[in-house]
């Protein structure tokens, strides 16, 4: 083997070990976009319902539920009620998350959510539920703005109630018959309370 065919080999095996070296650097760190908040919890505050407020819309059979808020639970104010709601949402704090808005504030302890007519007869098939949810954001770790849920009242369970971003929720008439007079929306509390109110 000549000198001019070692030489190449020679720089050959050169330029794999500085490629290589040069990519075991580590890598440098990544700046969180200007205006994001470092946060160690997405949710910031759990808080019980006391009270809602319905209001109907006028162009359409849709009415927004705003929730009253009862007692606040933060990492500040009630360290134990709030890891314990943290845990049970699968957030550890153990974390720096970089969110681009302020934590979330969502509601605990509604179980469930009904709508009956005048009879007492429950009608909430004939209802679709809509709100932002943020349960995909914090499982699926991509933290940002919710996901809307629309399904009908009748399937809704308390498990996707945990999730509702804030505190406005929304109900829809999607019956076939004339939307009925004598309607209550029942929302289902912890502890067995209930809040009625009327719908029409």
């Amino acid at each position: 083997m000549n000198k001019d065919v070692l030489k190449v080999i020679s720089l050959l095996n050169m330029l794999v070990i500085i490629l290589t070296t040069s990519g075991c650097k580590k890598e440098s760190k990544v700046e969180p976009d200007p205006g994001t908040l470092k946060l160690n919890y997405v949710i910031g505050t759990y808080y019980s319902v006391n009270d809602i407020d319905i209001r109907r819309s006028k162009a359409a059979l849709v009415w927004t539920i705003k929730f009253k808020k009862g007692v606040e639970y933060t990492l500040q104010s009630a360290p134990n009620v709030f890891l314990k709601y943290a845990n049970q949402h699968g957030e550890r704090g153990d974390k720096v998350i970089y969110l681009p808005r302020p934590a979330y504030t969502i509601p605990i302890g509604i179980m469930g959510i009904n709508v009956l007519d005048a009879l007492g007869h429950d009608r909430s098939k004939d209802f679709e539920l809509s709100f932002m949810s943020i349960e995909e954001g914090i499982k699926s770790r991509q933290y940002g703005n919710g996901v809307r849920v629309q399904k009908p009242v009748s399937e809704t369970s308390a498990g996707d109630l945990e999730w509702i971003e804030d505190e406005t929720i929304m109900i829809r008439y999607v019956g076939k018959d004339p939307l009925p007079k004598g309607l209550k929306l029942v929302l289902k509390l912890e502890g067995g309370k209930e809040i009625v109110k009327p719908l029409t």
